[in-house]
Order: structure tokens, then sequence, then C-alpha cells
């Protein structure tokens, strides 16, 4: 049984036209396809690389929340580190001037000790020269 509308004459030649312009045009797109799919591969790399970028920026706030959590610590350790330097500073000072109160101290008794020293040495010195026979005396006594 055959379609009415492909037995009618006038038909027939505009159809024969039509698929034939369609595949002409089909064949034109042809070589385009190799074309197509290489843009497609493409694109299929750029979707690859945006989706990894936006995974990378999706990761950046946890990184950069680790760094600062890492700097917070670290400048916290620093912190402490220099309340201790700072005691540690102090108490030093402290020492030092409580040091350097006991040399002077000891510094003025030395200077005493030396004075009392002399006076000493040159009272030994003049008893025991009065206290020496001089010759003067043993010949008187011969």
């Amino acid at each position: 049984m055959k379609s009415a509308w492909l037995t009618k004459p006038k038909l027939l030649p505009w159809m024969m036209l039509l698929l034939s312009s369609i595949l002409c045009f089909l064949l034109a797109l042809r070589p385009l396809y190799p074309a197509t799919a290489n843009s497609i591969d493409n694109l299929k790399q750029q979707r690859q690389q945006v989706d990894r970028q936006r995974q990378n920026l999706r990761k950046k706030p946890d990184s950069i929340n680790n760094l600062q959590q890492e700097a917070k610590q670290k400048l916290t350790g620093l912190e402490n580190n220099l309340k201790i330097t700072n005691n540690n500073i102090q108490d030093n000072q402290f020492r030092l001037q409580r040091e350097t109160q006991l040399l002077q101290s000891l510094q003025g008794d030395f200077a005493r000790a030396e004075v009392s020293f002399q006076e000493r040495r040159e009272a030994t010195i003049a008893r025991l020269r009065y206290l020496q026979p001089s010759p003067v005396d043993q010949r008187w006594a011969i």
C-alpha cells in the first residue's frame, strides 16, 4: 500500500530535492564532527580543570584556618616565652642589684680592713723596732 503523498506527482520532485539538500547539508557538516569532538574534549578538560580549581578554592579556607590556628598557637607560645624571659630578666636584675650592693659593702669592708691592716702593720713594725736591741745598746753592755 503506497502512501497518498508519494503518489502525487507534484510532491515527489520536491521531496527528492529536500532529501538531496538534507544529504548535502549532512555531508557538508561531516568535516565539522572531528572539530566538534575536539572542542568537546577541550570543554571536558576545561570543566575538569574548573572543578579542580573549585575544589582547591573550597580547601583554601580550611588551609587558611589551619594556618591561622598554627600562627595563633605559635604567637601564644612566643608570648609565653616573652613573659618567662621578662620574669627571668627582672629576677636577674634584682639579683644583680643585690650582688652589686653586696660587692660595694664587701669593697667597703675590704678598704676598712686594709686600712686596719696597714695601721696594725705599722704598729707591729714600731713595736718590733722598739723591742729589737740596738747595736748601740750592745756596746754598752760589753
